[in-house]
């Protein structure tokens, strides 16, 4: 009966159904928007608010151009081909990835832990640092969610609650102890 019950939990959970070059373009588009630069397209205007552009933007430094870099190879990898006339993203709960300080790489795999069962409640962070802002927990019975590279050992999870995306953030926790893995 057990086997029957997880199956139904894995099969009737929501699917992470993000589009991984919306993903990749709002990472990449949020570095460019905290080094300054101005949006033009219908998309770009809908999510940044261009508040603190400048006509030049600061340079990117190596490590976030050695990111960019390595998200546009992605994209070509992915042939990805953003319709920047529209508003709107395929991502779960934008307004949550402008907390973080280390925007995550989607790759083509996801994974789900259905219902964690953990003994402690797991911190989750805005990088993939404890030095970084604690953004929330994983707690018992939350749904996580990782779709995105590794970096350093952490990972960038989504947490869903009654189908809805509650909280984001890195950790570098084995998550292990769920009712059910899928993916």
């Amino acid at each position: 009966m057990k086997p029957l019950i997880l199956l139904f939990l894995i099969l009737t959970n929501p699917a992470f159904a993000v589009d991984p070059c919306d993903d990749l373009w709002l990472s990449r588009n949020i570095i460019y928007d905290r080094h300054g630069y101005c949006f033009q397209s219908a998309l770009g205007r809908a999510i940044f608010d261009n508040k603190a552009c400048h006509k030049t933007p600061a340079e990117l430094d190596k490590a976030n151009a050695e990111k960019i870099a390595k998200i546009k190879a992605w994209e070509d990898e992915l042939l990805c081909k953003m319709d920047t006339n529209r508003t709107r993203l395929d991502v779960d709960a934008v307004h949550l990835r402008f907390l973080l300080t280390e925007q995550p790489l989607a790759n083509n795999s996801e994974t789900q832990c259905v219902r964690y069962r953990g003994a402690v409640s797991i911190v989750l962070y805005a990088g993939p640092s404890t030095d970084t802002a604690p953004l929330g927990t994983i707690e018992i019975g939350d749904t996580v969610q990782w779709a995105h590279e590794t970096q350093n050992g952490w990972e960038y999870v989504t947490i869903m609650q009654n189908d809805q995306t509650t909280k984001i953030g890195w950790t570098n926790a084995n998550i292990q102890d769920c009712e059910g893995l899928a993916g």
